[in-house]
């Protein structure tokens, strides 16, 4: 059962993971290109760890949901794209000029 749970969450992570990468481009921020890589590669190695003779917890599996959830709730914002706050500023269309 915890086996499953475990394999179920890494998967959707890394499927979360994907779903980010395939959005993002040379304009997304390097800190958060970097910070969903990190992501997907944790995701990776733990979906592989029962392989290397490790058993999952009850207080990993929890953290690995609660990430799990943050991930599929915020990616309403990913719906149409990167968010504009993760754009590197240098990407970034100018404001329209004041009062427009």
């Amino acid at each position: 059962m915890m086996l499953a749970l475990h394999t179920l969450l890494c998967v959707a992570l890394l499927w979360s993971g994907y779903c980010r990468a395939i959005r993002m481009n040379h304009t997304t921020r390097r800190d958060i290109r970097l910070a969903f890589w990190s992501l997907s590669v944790a995701a990776a190695a733990a979906l592989s760890a029962p392989f290397r003779g490790w058993s999952p917890d009850w207080p990993t599996e929890a953290l690995l949901l609660a990430i799990v959830a943050v991930q599929y709730t915020t990616a309403l914002h990913w719906r149409h794209g990167v968010p504009e706050s993760f754009v590197a500023p240098s990407a970034r269309p100018p404001a329209p000029p004041f009062g427009e």
